[in-house]
């Protein structure tokens, strides 16, 4: 599990540019701060599913890019018709393993030329979930809506994920050294996921 620095921070305007940019179906979006390019992230109405994501831009103690990258969890979640205990596991993961920030490593060099907000050191771990490099491509991994679906294509796979405690869904998925750390996160992850759906 690795833990964001203070790391080499991509900002607006002079760094490169998110691999992810234009934004998923249903427009709208809105910027991930902190980081070149943005992170087109649907805005108003899910596809089918007429759920509005958005919610504050900051959130207790949650700065901007951090809500940015829940929100991009929870509207990932919504996009697949998840029920929002999915998405609380989400982002109680993402909480756990990066802040909510989109980690790169020093042992990823790809990872270090993206987009990304403070750096991490386990093993071959990058982005908000801190996926190793066994679940797909660097930029996809890097990649909070991406991130984010690989997290959810694990999850569902697993029998009776929804009537679990968040923590043990988690570390179904990611098979962390500390299994338990998940529960921590679990109340103010549940609180994160009601203030971007408006209830």
């Amino acid at each position: 599990m690795a833990r964001g620095g203070g790391g080499m921070p991509m900002l607006g305007g002079g760094g490169a540019s998110a691999p992810w940019g234009g934004g998923l179906p249903g427009g709208g979006g809105f910027s991930l701060p902190g980081l070149a390019g943005g992170l087109g992230v649907p805005h108003g109405s899910a596809p089918g599913g007429g759920l509005s994501v958005g919610g504050p831009g900051t959130f207790g103690d949650l700065d901007a890019h951090q809500m940015a990258v829940a929100k991009a969890i929870v509207a990932e979640a919504m996009r697949r018709h998840l029920p929002p205990k999915a998405a609380q596991i989400g982002v109680a993961t993402s909480m756990t393993e990066a802040n909510l920030r989109v980690l790169a490593n020093p042992n990823v060099p790809e990872s270090m030329r993206l987009p990304h907000v403070g750096v991490g050191h386990d093993h071959d771990s990058v982005g908000p979930f801190q996926q190793r490099q066994s679940w797909g491509a660097t930029a996809d991994l890097m990649n909070p809506v991406t991130a984010a679906g690989k997290f959810f294509d694990k999850l569902v796979r697993i029998p009776g994920w929804e009537a679990m405690p968040v923590t043990v869904a988690a570390q179904k998925v990611q098979v962390s050294a500390a299994p338990s750390a998940y529960a921590k996160h679990e109340a103010s992850a549940a609180a994160v996921v009601r203030a971007i759906l408006g209830g």
